[in-house]
């Protein structure tokens, strides 16, 4: 075999193997490592949840409404509600969004239902 074709080769099997072996890369969604249980039910800061996935948020104190913006989607969730508005549609997280020791918590299923699917 001359130098050209096992260059060539060479060149074609190193593309390949690269090929098989880089996959697909995936992001994972973080999790915050502290669970705050109340009535049964798990919860999350947003706070850390937010910040451990990028995600910007605001508190409204008037209207009690937080809202998460990242890329092209908004939620919004209001305090002791159940429901959160993704992109303007209720997504219903089973258990109410409340306030403990001036922490904003969500319930688990928040994480789930929308931090996973979108963010």
């Amino acid at each position: 075999m001359n130098k050209i074709n096992k260059y060539f080769l060479f060149s074609v099997s190193c593309a390949l193997l690269l090929v098989f072996l880089s996959g697909c890369a995936r992001v994972s969604v973080k999790e915050p490592n502290k669970i705050y249980n109340f009535q049964d039910a798990g919860y999350y800061a947003l706070e850390t949840l937010c910040e451990l996935n990028n995600i910007s948020w605001s508190w409204d104190y008037l209207t009690e409404v937080a809202t998460l913006k990242r890329r092209a989607h908004l939620v919004k969730i209001r305090l002791e509600s159940e429901l959160a508005l993704l992109d303007d549609k209720p997504i219903d997280l089973g258990k109410p969004v409340i306030m403990r020791d001036s922490r904003l918590l969500v319930p688990v299923s928040f994480k789930t239902l929308i931090i996973d699917r979108l963010f």
